[in-house]
């Protein structure tokens, strides 16, 4: 249950009735995404229940509005907790709003694997507001996907699916004891890092890779920061820049190629990426370290 982390400060009173306007069309569904058994979706335009279509009821949902304008909000940032298994409805109250979608046996699973007391209801409420900046970020970063969910990458998006899981399950939950720790076995490194190697773009999950390893993501996330030094990601983009060094030294690719070859984009991710890795743009580097003339 939300109890003792659920602080009343975090609550937000108010008539949720507030956020029905009579006559606004209902919402838009703009995107959905699920990655191992969490869905998020985008949904824009309107007012109204956003608990139609959900592949789950015993679930916790949370929605999360965007902001309506770029740059810097300085207004306290609330977002809605809803019960679905006790009929709590989602309710988009800006134009945008991004919905996570949590089953209930997903973050039990998750509690477990972090050492967390299961998050299973919102103190007996249906509903709940809270003031959640955290929320507004991983929503935030999840928008690029959902809007175009072909260009992004699913070690990215499971990532910060599971991100704001854990979020949840840290925020309102209860720690248990510390969770064992170590590296990973041998076997476990070498076929870890074929898997991320053999998938340059990004195009495997962790929930794959964890699972060869015979692993919980949580364990294996960990094992691998051990082992490795850094996170997953960050070690399957040092494996790119590395590798878009070989390329560049010994053969006369463009920079377009050498991008897609190693899991870029194109031409300018592999710019940006690779400039703020070795503080050189990828033509400088290959001027001054080429083998040959190119």
């Amino acid at each position: 249950m939300l109890t003792q982390s659920l602080d009343a400060r975090d609550a937000v009173t108010g008539d949720s009735s507030l956020f029905r306007t009579a006559g606004v069309r209902q919402f838009a569904d703009v995107g959905t995404l699920r990655k191992s058994g969490i869905a998020v979706r985008l949904v824009a335009a309107g007012f109204g229940k956003l608990d139609e279509g959900v592949h789950c009821r015993d679930a916790l949902g949370v929605a999360v509005p965007l902001p309506e304008r770029q740059g810097p909000d300085e207004r306290p940032f609330i977002v809605t907790l809803a019960d679905l298994s006790m009929g709590g409805l989602w309710e988009a109250y800006t134009s945008r709003c991004v919905q996570f979608h949590f089953p209930k046996p997903i973050l039990k699973e998750i509690a477990a694997e972090n050492g967390y007391i299961p998050v299973v209801s919102l103190a007996g409420r249906p509903s709940l507001r809270v003031l959640d900046d955290t929320f507004r970020r991983l929503a935030a970063a999840l928008e690029p996907a959902l809007l175009y969910p072909h260009d992004a990458s699913p070690l990215f998006i499971s990532s910060v699916m599971r991100a704001a899981a854990i979020h949840l399950i840290a925020r309102f939950g209860q720690k248990r004891a510390p969770v064992q720790r170590g590296g990973l076995a041998s076997w476990q490194q070498k076929r870890a890092c074929q898997m991320l190697v053999t998938n340059l773009d990004g195009g495997i999950s962790l929930t794959e890779i964890a699972a060869a390893c015979r692993l919980s993501i949580r364990q294996f996330s960990r094992a691998f920061t051990q082992s490795m030094g850094m996170p997953p990601q960050r070690w399957l983009i040092k494996h790119r820049v590395e590798s878009a060094k070989a390329l560049l030294r010994s053969t006369p690719l463009s920079l377009a190629d050498v991008a897609t070859t190693v899991g870029f984009a194109d031409q300018s991710h592999l710019t940006r990426v690779f400039s703020k890795w070795t503080g050189q743009s990828p033509g400088a580097w290959r001027r001054a370290n080429a083998l040959g003339p190119q």
